[in-house]
């Protein structure tokens, strides 16, 4: 997959927070604790040169991050969604012409539909996004690359736990209601740990 962002260097900028707009591509399916990626660094790549709104960059940052934040939480940790092992809220946030790879990717972007019968819970640990975004002549934000990587531990019904790592690229455009996935390569790489060990 092609990078947004490959070869870039014009313009460095980190955003004081992990905040968001008031609005996202999906709706809030339970009062579960915020997940919030640590945001390890963002990259701008002006079409002009030297050109690139320092307020749209910023809120398109904003914006971006607090999609993925979301996103990972349904996919993941929310225990309405995968003791319900229905994961049909995490697919808005992906355009419609991908949807369907989505979901056939379900077990590797989302805790997968056997979670509710494997784990009892699910912890967050540390997760970072890498953030490249395209302006366009006028300066505005119109493509957004992220980079993001992503842990968990599970505890599993039958003792032991295991650690959820996922690494995944994510290509975004700017729709009505929010930054939507276009196009995305992801994998897992879980690690089980048995009963009793560290």
């Amino acid at each position: 997959m092609a990078s947004a962002v490959a070869g870039v260097a014009a313009l460095v900028l980190v955003p004081r927070g992990n905040g968001g707009p008031e609005r996202s591509p999906t709706p809030s399916v339970s009062a579960s604790a915020p997940f919030r990626f640590t945001i390890a660094s963002t990259t701008v790549n002006p079409r002009a040169p030297g050109k690139a709104d320092r307020t749209e960059v910023r809120d398109a940052i904003r914006s971006v991050t607090f999609t993925m934040n979301r996103l990972y939480q349904l996919a993941f940790l929310d225990p309405a969604v995968w003791k319900s092992g229905d994961f049909s809220v995490v697919f808005g946030f992906f355009s419609p012409d991908q949807m369907a790879k989505a979901r056939r990717d379900e077990a590797t972007l989302t805790l997968g539909a056997g979670a509710r019968r494997t784990y009892t819970q699910v912890e967050p640990g540390p997760g970072t996004l890498r953030i490249g975004i395209r302006t366009n002549d006028r300066g505005d934000p119109t493509a957004i690359v992220v980079r993001a990587a992503f842990t968990a531990s599970a505890t599993r019904k039958a003792g032991g736990t295991t650690e959820i790592r996922s690494r995944a690229t994510y290509d975004l455009r700017l729709a009505e209601g929010g930054w939507l996935i276009v196009r995305y390569r992801a994998a897992r790489s879980d690690r089980e740990e048995p009963p009793g060990s560290g």
